[in-house]
């Protein structure tokens, strides 16, 4: 990540993409110090704010954004829709309780996009909440 931000001249510019194993409060850090924009699919539901919540809370209660149709295809070719409802927030995400000596709260926007209505034929369901830092 350092050296695509070294090598753009502007690390603003950058989107770095992960899916889970880059979950991790270290990495999460690294960019938000650089300055840079990333969007990681996410695997712990982390507290947030004041430890009374979890990202998971959150996102219940938060605004629907939009609903997106995704045409999708199922196994034998045949297509489909996906209607996914998509929330965003932004919040203050904590470390890792063993981890919060060495780091600091975080401020990140969730996404959070889950198929409404009928489920698609390829089966998906539920569609991962991801870190990113820029504003939605």
């Amino acid at each position: 990540m350092r050296q695509a931000c070294e090598a753009s001249g502007d690390p603003r510019r950058c989107v770095h993409i992960a899916d889970r194993e880059a979950d991790n409060y270290a990495i999460i850090s690294a960019a938000v110090e650089l300055d840079t924009n990333f969007l990681i699919r996410i695997r712990h539901d982390r507290s947030v704010g004041d430890d009374d919540f979890t990202i998971s809370d959150v996102m219940e209660v938060a605004a629907v954004r939009g609903v997106h149709k995704l045409h999708v295809k199922d196994r034998d070719g045949n297509d489909d829709v996906a209607k996914l409802e998509v929330r965003a927030c932004s919040v203050r995400t904590n470390p890792p309780k063993r981890k919060r000596k060495c780091f600091e709260p975080l401020p990140v926007t969730i996404i959070y996009a889950e198929e409404r209505g009928p489920i698609a034929v390829c089966g998906w369901r539920h569609w991962q909440r991801d870190w990113e830092s820029c504003g939605v």
